[in-house]
């Protein structure tokens, strides 16, 4: 339909030779999450591959009722209510990005659409957490990690009293 379009986010010649192009998937003039298509052109500007996520059929109110800075308080709230604050730091709202969210697309799977706010939440030391909250009604939709809340990898040679690496 005429809500959804492709809009030109780059273009890029590598190393190479080669071209490449990025458009984002807009609906209503609200970009869809993980909504990019990437075009290969060999050498001879022809399009050899095309890679990303185009969402079909996407049917959805892009007004949202809910305001930016609601969405980042909740989003915050939420990221409080799970005791990942190890540090204690004060959690901000880094940023914040009103998006047209397929939910499962991450994991392969068709859900349903929102129009949602990614929030950022952060302490800029052990928690960065992606919160994806309703712009509508502003329930937490989604939810993905930027830090790997439990990492404490070591590796060991020979035995485990000699430390070749840890993190």
């Amino acid at each position: 339909s005429s809500k959804n379009k492709l809009a030109l986010k780059k273009e890029s010649v590598d190393s190479y030779g080669l071209k490449h192009v990025l458009v984002q998937q807009e609906y209503n003039g609200v970009p869809v999450y993980d909504g990019k298509l990437r075009f290969h052109f060999n050498a001879e500007e022809r399009l050899t591959s095309v890679n990303g996520n185009y969402i079909p059929n996407i049917k959805l109110d892009t007004n949202p009722t809910l305001g930016a800075e609601s969405a980042s308080a909740r989003a915050i709230q939420a990221i409080e209510a799970q005791d990942l604050n190890f540090s204690g730091d004060a959690l901000i709202a880094k940023s914040n990005t009103l998006y047209v969210f397929p939910k499962g697309l991450a994991q392969g799977v068709a859900g349903s659409i929102y129009l949602v706010y990614e929030v950022e939440v952060t302490n800029t030391n052990d928690v960065r957490e992606f919160v994806f909250v309703n712009a509508h009604d502003g329930t937490i939709v989604e939810q993905f990690t930027g830090i790997a809340h439990a990492l404490d990898r070591v590796v060991y040679e020979g035995n485990v009293s000699n430390t070749a690496w840890e993190e």
